[in-house]
């Protein structure tokens, strides 16, 4: 049976929880880095409570906590993922976690901006020898217009 609405996520996660090992909310919402509140709301989530009582649904790095704090399975996160309205190919989740994980860490953070810096350097560059190319053909000054162009893809 698939888990489609909000109420039926409250399922899934008790039934995950407790398939894990995890008896008491308050264990496997320490584990998993939520406070013990936030995890019953969860799991008691109603669709047909007022809207003002409703908890929204826990996004992408919420559930990659939950699904790293009970180890579960890719099949199990993109369960939950698909019962919160969230429904991403279980492909998709890796580059999600990776960065996520690269967010959380500072030293990591810190080399991929560096790394970032120089690719969006090269790519203002590729984008400028294009658009002097551009112009070198309006001109029909062909040679160099070539010889910019050799030059963006060389970047």
């Amino acid at each position: 049976m698939g888990f489609n609405s909000v109420r039926e996520f409250g399922d899934l996660l008790r039934t995950l929880r407790i398939q894990q090992g995890y008896s008491r909310q308050y264990a496997a919402a320490e584990v998993c880095g939520v406070s013990a509140s936030y995890w019953s709301k969860l799991e008691s989530w109603s669709a047909s409570a007022p809207s003002s009582h409703k908890t929204r649904p826990p996004g992408i790095e919420i559930i990659d906590q939950i699904a790293t704090g009970l180890n579960l399975s890719p099949a199990q996160q993109a369960q939950l993922l698909q019962a919160s309205g969230q429904d991403l190919p279980v492909t998709q989740l890796e580059p999600i976690r990776i960065l996520l994980q690269v967010l959380r860490d500072e030293t990591l953070r810190q080399d991929v901006e560096e790394l970032l810096k120089s690719d969006i350097q090269n790519a203002i560059r590729c984008w400028q020898l294009y658009a002097e190319a551009k112009e070198s053909q309006y001109e029909r000054n062909w040679e160099k217009a070539a010889q910019l162009s050799d030059q963006a893809h060389a970047l």
